[in-house]
């Protein structure tokens, strides 16, 4: 019985060993196929302007509906017919994105600004702050990665931390994230963690300082709820 333990024990071990060598063959073959589509991708201008157009395509869908929001939102109220049909528009064109920044991830990875310009990036890294939580999570150590090779903006992995902090009902860390007060309209800075550093983590990662971040919300002070409610996308 003792060998019959130490041979299945052993069996065991083997199989996790093969298992693991075999997984790391599997993302070591993933990484070639990447580096080999990119490599191909800078040398074909013609494959890279088209790429480039499909994610400037893929920025102005996934901006044009967000753009009327606040505007329907004061026109008609947040519980309105013309705000549900908004975020419908919203939920649909984000879905349809979202397959679409997959399929290019799948094959280049998170790709620079040197290659498919600044709004390009900049789609890349909307659609997947614009998705759900579960793709969020996935794909952070995607971006991150992608800022340490300068091929995402380090603002932009802040404000995804942001939201994901949030979203684990944690404090955020740059004070990038907003709610909006659906009874008076106005927005709220949600809660900050150790907000007497907040300005030097926003000016490590290129934000601009808190007070003219909440200018642009119409607020003036660091005032923090903590009751979350709807982040702002």
């Amino acid at each position: 019985m003792r060998l019959l333990t130490i041979t299945l024990i052993s069996f065991a071990a083997f199989v996790t060993i093969t298992s693991c060598g075999q997984q790391k063959k599997k993302e070591q073959k993933i990484v070639n196929t990447i580096a080999a589509n990119v490599q191909a991708l800078k040398s074909d201008t013609s494959l890279k302007n088209s790429l480039t157009r499909k994610l400037l395509g893929i920025y102005e869908d996934d901006q044009k509906y967000r753009q009327q929001f606040e505007g329907n939102f004061i026109k008609y109220g947040i519980n309105s017919k013309e705000v549900h049909a908004l975020w419908d528009q919203i939920n649909q064109m984000d879905s349809v994105n979202l397959i679409k920044i997959k399929a290019i991830l799948n094959q280049y990875g998170w790709l620079g600004q040197d290659l498919v310009g600044q709004d390009g990036n900049s789609a890349i890294y909307l659609v997947i702050q614009h998705a759900d939580a579960a793709t969020r999570a996935k794909y952070l150590p995607v971006m991150r990665d992608a800022v340490k090779r300068n091929h995402a903006l380090a603002s932009d992995l802040a404000t995804m931390e942001d939201r994901i902090l949030l979203e684990q009902h944690k404090k955020q860390r740059y004070g990038t994230q907003m709610h909006m007060d659906y009874k008076t309209g106005k927005y709220i800075l949600a809660p900050i963690a150790d907000p007497e550093h907040v300005e030097e983590r926003r000016a490590k990662v290129g934000l601009s300082t808190m007070a003219h971040h909440l200018a642009k919300f119409g607020l003036s002070d660091l005032v923090h709820h903590e009751v979350v409610k709807d982040t702002v996308r």
